[in-house]
């Protein structure tokens, strides 16, 4: 019995017959496939915009008031608080060590008035742990390292080479002191103001503690949002063009769009910062994905 190979008709038509199996297979399973790299796609630019946008959002509520700051709908700044409360602006007649904050000149401590959150972690400038100079405004403007106390920041005048009588303008250092000592134990905070006064009392006793400028810049020619902290409090505010003076980190990649807006509110209405943010992949410039997320800012000072 002599065994039987294949004749090469046979051969032909099993591979056309592959062929075309193979044709068939590769168009129904190409679209599937396709489309999961497209959505994989859109959904890592949603996660890394959303991240980004929350971060700022979320960031943003810690704002000092009347800090905000936008230049050209790329550039967002504001001054970062730590912790806050009320100062005593009276005498207690039943305690005869009570402190009050005076606006007159010459004071350099107060009470603070019920308990403080992040008392302890506040950067004085004779906290060892800080490693600063001695507290002063020009020390704890110019030293990340240090936090500064500030009374009632109205930001205006904006413009700081105006004449600062009035202005209370913690950009401007007018209403800012460097912090000495803040004591947990007494419940007091003592400090330096290199004008001998704070400007202006808050109408409802009000003080903050401030503990670093923060920017985020679009750079689009670079499709980078980046964020930036721990640099000195200045007149100027950080652009695209001219970055603070540290290393930013990367919120996000893939910028092809930014906007930041700001309305400051008024007396019975927060102020709102508002952020777009529009991604798109190099491998598909096309498609963008665009978002949107409001924040509300506390402004009374």
């Amino acid at each position: 019995m002599h065994a039987r190979g294949f004749t090469l008709i046979e051969l032909v038509v099993v591979i056309l017959l592959t062929a075309a199996v193979a044709a068939l297979a590769g168009r129904n399973v190409t679209g599937p496939v396709l489309g999961f790299v497209d959505t994989s796609r859109r959904a890592a630019l949603v996660d890394a915009g959303h991240t980004a946008i929350t971060r700022i959002t979320r960031e943003v509520r810690l704002a000092l008031p009347n800090s905000v700051r936008i230049d050209g709908g790329n550039a967002l700044e504001f001054l970062r608080t730590r912790t806050g409360g009320r100062y005593r602006v009276a005498a207690d007649p039943a305690l005869p060590l009570s402190d009050p904050l005076e606006f007159s000149g010459g004071d350099t401590r107060f009470d603070v008035l019920g308990a403080l959150r992040a008392f302890g972690r506040i950067c004085a400038g004779t906290s060892p742990s800080c490693g600063g100079p001695a507290a002063s405004t020009a020390a704890c403007m110019a030293d990340p390292r240090l936090d500064c106390l500030v009374v009632y920041n109205t930001g205006q005048p904006a413009d700081c080479s105006l004449l600062p009588s009035g202005r209370t303008n913690a950009y401007c250092g007018d209403n800012v002191a460097g912090i000495d000592v803040a004591d947990s134990g007494a419940g007091t905070l003592a400090f330096v103001i290199d004008g001998g006064a704070f400007p202006l009392a808050s109408p409802n006793q009000r003080f903050h503690v401030v503990d670093t400028p923060v920017s985020y810049l679009c750079d689009l020619g670079t499709r980078t949002l980046r964020r930036y902290d721990g640099y000195p409090i200045g007149a100027t505010q950080p652009s695209v063009a001219s970055p603070p003076p540290v290393s930013g980190r990367v919120l996000a990649t893939d910028v092809t769009d930014c906007e930041f807006s700001y309305d400051p509110g008024t007396a019975t209405r927060a102020a709102l910062v508002a952020v777009r943010l529009t991604l798109a992949d190099a491998d598909a410039p096309g498609e963008r994905i665009v978002l949107y997320q409001q924040a509300h800012v506390a402004n009374t000072p």
